[in-house]
């Protein structure tokens, strides 16, 4: 039976999409990361929150999820589920050299609940900015060892 008939492509046969398996495992956790972008990019943050919800509990806690989860969350307009990622301390052991998703998710989340402080400093000097990305990954180094 082809893709067209088992109901077309990303899903397995009886029609249940891929990503809807809670058991996809760190096999697939590439492409459950790649989904959750994709939700999150096209405007869907629920279904984002609706596939972290059937993930492992280890699937759950990587790093990159964790990110996604918290910026879905924002989107929804679910503050404190998107707080509570970040105070938990989320670690992204795969964050690439100039990567800002980290960045953008800690100021958009500020923005929100304090709208006028985390403007103002959003627009400080690029020297407080790079101390603060240092600090980063020095808490990044930590967390590994």
């Amino acid at each position: 039976m082809g893709a067209a008939q088992s109901g077309g492509a990303g899903r397995r046969a009886g029609g249940r999409p891929l990503h809807a398996s809670p058991r996809a495992g760190a096999r697939l956790r590439p492409l459950t990361i790649e989904t959750l972008g994709a939700l999150i990019a096209a405007g869907r943050p629920l279904d984002a929150l609706a596939l972290i919800d059937r993930l492992t509990t280890k699937d759950r806690w990587h790093g990159r999820v964790r990110l996604l989860e918290s910026r879905a969350a924002l989107d929804a307009g679910d503050l404190g589920r998107a707080g509570r990622v970040l105070d938990t301390g989320l670690v992204v052991d795969d964050l690439r050299e100039g990567e800002d998703a980290l960045d953008e998710l800690w100021w958009d989340y500020h923005e929100r609940i304090h709208p006028s402080g985390a403007a103002r400093a959003r627009r400080e000097p690029a020297a407080v900015r790079l101390r603060l990305q240092r600090q980063a990954v020095l808490n990044r180094r930590v967390h590994q060892r």
